[in-house]
């Protein structure tokens, strides 16, 4: 059996597009599913969200996802509310 690690890949608002950097490499999952969670409470809990996966070392395409990255759309949606509110509040005054 291939020795597997776990990378720890941290998303801004958990989109893939933004600014994201690796946190780390981990020999146990527990490992990197802590870390992860430790960085994301650092960041504040919301800005930054973790993506944690494990790889086979040594063979192409080996990478199973353990903790994915949260669904798109609750950020989008409330980014679209945030800017129609200033909008708002702009056009009353």
């Amino acid at each position: 059996m291939k020795p597997k690690i776990y990378t720890v890949l941290m998303y801004r608002f958990g989109d893939r597009e933004r600014h994201s950097y690796l946190l780390g490499v981990y020999q146990k999952k527990h490992a990197a599913i802590k870390a992860a969670e430790e960085e994301k409470a650092y960041r504040g809990g919301n800005k930054y969200y973790p993506l944690v996966e494990e790889w086979t070392l040594d063979e192409k395409e080996s990478n199973k996802t353990i903790v994915p990255l949260p669904d798109q759309f609750p950020f989008i949606e409330a980014k679209l509310l945030k800017a129609a509110q200033k909008q708002y509040k702009e056009r009353k005054a």
